[in-house]
């Protein structure tokens, strides 16, 4: 039994399915990390910020010579700016563990990715090319037996001297315009196309009327 074109394409999505999970999973210590450096990082400027207004307001106490009463807390000030500064560097640190490895499964899921156009064109071309052409084929075929059913009433009608009924069949055929492919009504290939990268088991679609 052959096997169809759509099960390497089912298999495949379950496995790009699988391998966006992994990602999902490992995405989550990366954005909470990324969220408590965003926090330690704003929490640092505003302790940047009263370190610096200490020292202004100590630069001020000079002429008042009551600069020594910032000393203190300037010293402490500094010593929580430092403390920050430590503990982003620590979460930037564990960052670019958990990162890794999140880059690793990305990589892996794009490569499997690349995989998808060529499984859908198998399925293509084992299930749609076929019978399209088989369609198109039958479809001349039907035309040149019709053509041939006109044009022999038209010979016999000549060869009895009925020339009215031969020339209505002569200029009906000469005169009337054929019909043109792009004139009609075609199948969403896009769509189906577009649906087969998540969908294996997609219907061929059929001409709307």
């Amino acid at each position: 039994m052959t096997l169809s074109p759509r099960a390497p394409l089912g298999a495949h999505q379950t496995k790009l399915t699988a391998a966006a999970a992994v990602c999902d999973e490992l995405q989550k210590p990366v954005h909470e990390l990324a969220d408590r450096i965003n926090a330690e990082t704003a929490a640092l400027r505003g302790d940047e910020a009263a370190h610096a207004a200490l020292l202004a307001s100590e630069a001020a106490a000079v002429f008042d010579c009551t600069s020594a009463n910032y000393v203190a807390k300037i010293a402490a000030a500094k010593a929580q700016v430092e403390r920050r500064q430590r503990a982003i560097a620590t979460l930037q640190g564990k960052m670019a563990e958990v990162e890794a490895p999140l880059r690793d499964a990305q990589l892996s899921a794009s490569i499997a990715a690349s995989r998808t156009e060529a499984l859908i064109a198998n399925v293509i071309a084992g299930e749609v090319i076929d019978d399209v052409l088989a369609e198109y084929f039958d479809s001349q075929r039907k035309f040149a037996q019709a053509e041939a059913k006109a044009r022999t009433l038209a010979g016999e009608c000549v060869r009895r001297k009925w020339m009215s009924l031969a020339e209505k069949v002569h200029v009906s055929i000469n005169t009337t315009p054929p019909a043109r492919w792009n004139d009609q009504k075609f199948p969403d290939w896009p769509a189906f196309i577009a649906a087969l990268a998540s969908d294996a088991h997609a219907a061929v679609p059929a001409v709307l009327s």
